[in-house]
């Protein structure tokens, strides 16, 4: 249902899909830039993130969230002393801290923290119920940070025009993109209904293939390693609860120490 009410809203002329990513991009309608994807390339999108969770073991992949959360929660609980240790940034602590513990809320909520569910995720629908939110967040992190620079891409973003140079024809069209003061010729093809770049379109087989053989290794090497995480987390757990305990900033150290050589 997400995907095509999204679909409804793909411009069917090139010009029009520039300017549409970029106001999308701008706003977290990330849905929207979705659908305007050929649905093969959406059906390699969905693939290549089954083709990781279908290898990601359940057991360790709750342990792994159960840990995150416990760090978080003593992160939150001990955040003025260590501000006040230094052992992270002030401005950087309690921006990030309330940031990350939100988007972890958007996945308690979607039940992500449960391995069953996180297997059977699909990504249109994941875009259209927390694209936005997600973006949001994103947005005011950065303008902590980067304000002029966060300011300046926005700025970008409302300010891309796209101009049809000829009339389309077999499927091809060549589209004047401004950004800014600069603008630059881009061919376009239709595919399967669907305007896009056509040296995305070149690319496209040559990004999934290597993606799934980055996929594969990384997972490869996840399953190699699955006995010392398991240990890992283990001993990191003991730290955490020591650290949530006393705030004994020297537990930190244990739990960084649970990891090394990983």
């Amino acid at each position: 249902v997400a995907i095509s009410r999204a679909a409804g809203q793909v411009p069917n002329s090139p010009e029009k899909v520039v300017v549409a990513v970029a106001r999308a991009a701008r706003d977290g309608n990330y849905i929207l830039i979705f659908a305007m994807l050929p649905e093969s390339y959406q059906a390699d999108l969905q693939g290549m993130y089954e083709r990781v969770a279908d290898r990601v073991d359940a057991k360790l992949y709750n342990k792994a969230w159960v840990f995150v959360e416990e760090v978080l929660a003593a992160a939150t609980k001990h955040k003025y002393k260590l501000a006040e240790e230094g052992a992270i940034p002030r401005e950087m602590l309690f921006q990030y801290l309330p940031a990350i513990n939100a988007v972890l809320a958007v996945a308690e909520t979607m039940k992500l923290n449960d391995a069953a569910t996180m297997k059977r995720l699909d990504i249109a629908y994941f875009l259209a119920e927390n694209g936005s939110m997600l973006h949001n967040i994103g947005w005011k992190t950065a303008e902590v940070f980067q304000k002029k620079e966060t300011a300046m891409v926005r700025m970008m973003m409302e300010g891309v025009k796209a101009e049809l140079r000829d009339e389309v024809k077999d499927n091809r069209a060549t589209v004047l993109v401004t950004v800014g003061e600069e603008s630059n010729e881009t061919e376009f093809v239709m595919i399967e209904g669907k305007w896009i770049p056509a040296e995305f379109a070149r690319m496209w087989p040559k990004f999934k293939e290597e993606a799934n053989n980055n996929i594969d290794e990384a997972m490869a090497e996840l399953e190699k390693n699955e006995e010392k995480l398991n240990r890992a987390f283990a001993i990191a757990g003991v730290a955490v609860a020591e650290f949530e305990r006393d705030g004994d900033l020297e537990s930190l150290a244990n739990i960084s120490s649970a990891f090394e050589g990983m």
